[in-house]
């Protein structure tokens, strides 16, 4: 019975995906915004099979997702691609003079984000 135990024991963390996916979702910490009155937020959140992380968020006028310092106008839009580890591999800023929000995306299985 101990070696089933032991076997199946070996089997899940052979298959746990943060060994391989990095640290899941701890970037959601690292999100820091500019403003004292608007907080940066992430709004949404996509996985690919590599386990790249796919964002989109609110920010008002510059924010820090981990080392990526970003600008913008008031209460702007930002999306992104990070690393497994969740370093930003690339963001995007949107939105004009008016109240932006990101809700929500989708990626597909090419690695099109909407």
């Amino acid at each position: 019975m101990n070696k089933i135990i032991n076997f199946l024991l070996i089997l899940s963390a052979f298959f746990n995906p943060s060994i391989y996916f990095g640290q899941g979702f701890s970037f959601l910490n690292t999100v820091t915004s500019s403003s004292s009155d608007y907080q940066a937020s992430i709004r949404a959140v996509k996985v690919d099979q590599l386990g790249n992380k796919y964002i989109a968020g609110n920010f008002d006028i510059s924010a820090t997702i981990k080392n990526t310092t970003i600008t913008g106008n008031t209460k702007d839009i930002f999306f992104g691609k990070l690393d497994p580890l969740g370093n930003p591999i690339w963001i995007k800023t949107a939105g004009g003079t008016d109240s932006d929000q990101a809700m929500d995306i989708e990626l597909d299985n090419q690695g099109g984000l909407y």
